[in-house]
C-alpha cells in the first residue's frame, strides 16, 4: 500500500440531476484499485443535503467494486427561487484498514448541482444555463443540455424524475480527489468519543449567577428584531413603551456577520435603517477590527460590542491534533481559525440585558471567557469549544475540567449535549437550550 495514496477509490455519479423539493439519491462507487489486497473501509459523508451524517462500512477484495446509494432530502424553493441554480457540497472521509500496514485516513470533497424545481420547464432551462455559466462542466453538468426537458416535466406516476434522468443519461462515476491524513496508529485520538445530539446552538448558564452565554455556529449569522428571521434577536431592554417604540426602527433582518478569508465582516441588510461600525455607516459590507473591540450601533441607539476572540497561544498545536482526528467540516473551520487567528466573536449588549445575556458566535475552536458574570477573565477561566457537535476542552493545567462527570485532560476534547454540567474549580455551568428571554409576547 502506498503511504500517501489511497488504495481505495471513491467516485460519485455526476450525471444525476438534483431538483429542489424532490427526493434525490446520491450514487457513490468504491473500487479497490490495488488489485491485490483486501481492505476494510469505513466511509463517512457530510453535507447540507443530508439530514445527518452518513457512515458506510464495507470490505473490498482484489479488484472489487461496490456501489452505495444515499438518500438526499433537498429543500423546496420558495416562489422567488424558481429558476435559480446552486450546488450541494459534500465532504467525505475514508478510513482504510490495510491489515499489517495499519489504518490510514483520507479525506476529500465534491460538489454536485441542485436546481430549483418548477412546473414550467422554461424556469428549469434558466436554472441549467445559469449553472453551466457559473460552474462550467466541473460537476459533469454539461450533460444536462442533452436532457429532453419537455419529456422530463411529464413524468409518469410510476417513474420519478431521478429515475427518468438515470435512463436518459447513463451513470458517469468521477473519482473524488483524496488527501492523505496520516496513519491512525500514529495519531493519539484527542477526542473523547461520546454519543450526544449534535448542537448548532445552545446556552451555557452560570449556575451561580444565572447569567447565560448563548452559543451559535455557522458561516454567517443575522441580527435583527424578527424572531423568525434573525439568529440573534435584538430588542431594546428593559421593556417599556419608549423602548418598544424605539425598537421599531430596527429591521427584522438588520445586518449579517460573515466569515471572510481576512476575518469577519458586517453586511448591511436593512434598506431603510442604517447600521454603524465605530461611528461609520455600513453601506454594503465593512470589515471589523481583528485586534480590538468594535462598536456596532443599531437603530434605536442600541449598541453592541463585538470582541474578536483570538486563539490562545497554546491552541495551535491542539488545533492541529484535533484536525487530524475530526470530521472534514471541522477541519475546514480549524483552517479558518489558524489563518485568521480567530475562533469566533463575542457579542456583548450595552443595555440593561448586558449583565444577563451575552452571545458567542463560534466558528471553530476558541477561547471562551467563563464564567459569564462579567468578572475579569483569569487564565484558569479559559477552555476551548468547537462546533458542530459542541466540544469542550481544557487548555490550562491549573484546573481540571469535568463534563458530565468525565474528566477532560488538557488538549483533549469531549462532545457535550443538553443537560450536561461543566465543572472547573469554582465554575458550575449548565448546557441548555438556546433561549433569549426578551419578554416578548
Amino acid at each position: 500500500m502506498s503511504g500517501f495514496e489511497s488504495p481505495v477509490e471513491i467516485a460519485v455519479n455526476t450525471n444525476r440531476l438534483f431538483m429542489e423539493g424532490l427526493h434525490g439519491v446520491l450514487d457513490l462507487q468504491f473500487r479497490n484499485r490495488s488489485g491485490t489486497d483486501r481492505f476494510d473501509v469505513d466511509a463517512s459523508l457530510s453535507g447540507r443535503a443530508l439530514v445527518s451524517g452518513v457512515r458506510r462500512k464495507l470490505t473490498l477484495g482484489a479488484g472489487g467494486t461496490v456501489k452505495r446509494a444515499i438518500d438526499l432530502h433537498l429543500p423546496r424553493s420558495d416562489a422567488d427561487g424558481l429558476g435559480s441554480a446552486g450546488d450541494a457540497r459534500f465532504e467525505v472521509e475514508l478510513i482504510v484498514d490495510a491489515g499489517e500496514e495499519g489504518r490510514h485516513r483520507f479525506s476529500g470533497e465534491f460538489t454536485l448541482a441542485v436546481l430549483a424545481y418548477s412546473e414550467d420547464h422554461n424556469h428549469i432551462n434558466v436554472s441549467i444555463n445559469k449553472l453551466i455559466e457559473q460552474t462550467g462542466d466541473k460537476a459533469g453538468m454539461g450533460a444536462i443540455n442533452e436532457i429532453d426537458l419537455s419529456n422530463l416535466i411529464k413524468v409518469p406516476n410510476n417513474l420519478t424524475v431521478n429515475e427518468r434522468i438515470t435512463q436518459k443519461r447513463p451513470p458517469r462515476f468521477v473519482p473524488i480527489e483524496l488527501e492523505y491524513g496520516g496513519r491512525l496508529e500514529e495519531i493519539a485520538d484527542p477526542v473523547v468519543h461520546r454519543d450526544v445530539d449534535s448542537l448548532d446552538r445552545c446556552s451555557i448558564v452560570d449556575k451561580g449567577t444565572g447569567s447565560r452565554l448563548l452559543v451559535i455556529t455557522g458561516q454567517s449569522i443575522v441580527l435583527g428584531k424578527s424572531r423568525e428571521k434573525a439568529d440573534i434577536v435584538i430588542w431594546k431592554m428593559p421593556r417599556n413603551d419608549e423602548h418598544d417604540h424605539a425598537t421599531r426602527k430596527i429591521s427584522g433582518e438588520q445586518c449579517r456577520l460573515n466569515c471572510t478569508p481576512n476575518g469577519v465582516s458586517v453586511e448591511q441588510l436593512s434598506k431603510v435603517n442604517p447600521t454603524k461600525i465605530d461611528g461609520h455607516a455600513v453601506s454594503t459590507t465593512s470589515q471589523i477590527s481583528l485586534v480590538a473591540a468594535t462598536e456596532l450601533l443599531l437603530p434605536a441607539d442600541l449598541g453592541l460590542r463585538l470582541r474578536p476572540l483570538p486563539l490562545p497561544p497554546t491552541s495551535a498545536e491542539v488545533l492541529g491534533n484535533w484536525q487530524r482526528a475530526s470530521t472534514p467540516i471541522f477541519r475546514q473551520r480549524c483552517d479558518w481559525s489558524r489563518q485568521t487567528g480567530l475562533g469566533g466573536l463575542l457579542i456583548e449588549r450595552t443595555d440593561d440585558l448586558a449583565t444577563v445575556e451575552r452571545y458567542l458566535w463560534l466558528v471553530s475552536a476558541v477561547a471562551m471567557p467563563m464564567p459569564c458574570d462579567g468578572r475579569p477573565r483569569q487564565d484558569h477561566d479559559v477552555c476551548v469549544l468547537a462546533m458542530p457537535s459542541l466540544h469542550v476542552a481544557a487548555l490550562q493545567n491549573r484546573d481540571t475540567l469535568q463534563v458530565a462527570n468525565i474528566e477532560v485532560l488538557p488538549g483533549t476534547a469531549v462532545p457535550v449535549g443538553k443537560g450536561d454540567d461543566l465543572v472547573s474549580g469554582p465554575m458550575r455551568l449548565l448546557i441548555g437550550d438556546w433561549l433569549q428571554d426578551l419578554g416578548l409576547s
